[in-house]
């Protein structure tokens, strides 16, 4: 006996630098999976998803002006049932990977990765869970790393400077809560 399993139907969002063979290419390879919607733009991307609801929208993170991020927020704040995965270059733009997951994607997969792979992706997103590649994820960490070391340093800095300015103001708060003390 077998068990029938509805595939899962994807939309994707792709810039289109290796042409539109190669992604139609790549999208044969995935198993499991209906393409129901392929967009170039963000334009076209937002059209068809006022149409169209997919299980799951693949987005590459490289559309100019981080329109990618755009998309996946306006998906995850108006079609909260969709789960997005990012799609990434072979050596991730850090920022954009960031950006993408901060905006509402479960994760992210590369280009370079395996069809196998990217339906495996596919599949942990679909079911709500998380998919971050390991070693890409780590050294996303380890090159944001010492961004966060010197926000911190300057958020501490302006707390400082903060409480140092306060320090007259509580003198002056102290100097009138004793004139006017009453006896």
């Amino acid at each position: 006996m077998t068990i029938n399993v509805k595939p899962i139907s994807l939309m994707v969002v792709a810039s289109i630098p290796e042409g539109k063979a190669a992604i139609q290419n790549f999208l044969s390879e995935l198993k499991n999976v209906d393409i129901v919607g392929l967009a170039y733009n963000k334009r076209s991307a937002i059209q068809q998803l006022k149409s169209i609801q997919p299980d799951v929208l693949l987005i590459d993170v490289m559309l100019l002006r981080l329109h990618s991020i755009d998309i996946i927020s306006y998906v995850f704040s108006i079609q909260s049932d969709v789960k997005i995965l990012a799609l990434s270059p072979g050596d991730p733009s850090h920022d954009r990977i960031i950006l993408a997951v901060q905006a509402g994607a479960l994760g992210y997969v590369s280009w370079d990765a395996n069809p196998a792979e990217i339906s495996a992706a596919i599949q942990k997103v679909f079911h709500g869970e998380y998919y971050l590649p390991l070693e890409a994820t780590y050294e996303i960490l380890q090159e944001v790393a010492p961004e966060l070391k010197i926000f911190a340093e300057e958020r501490r800095t302006k707390i400082f400077e903060t409480l140092l300015g306060l320090i007259p103001l509580f003198g002056v708060l102290s100097a009138s809560n004793s004139h006017f003390k009453i006896s």
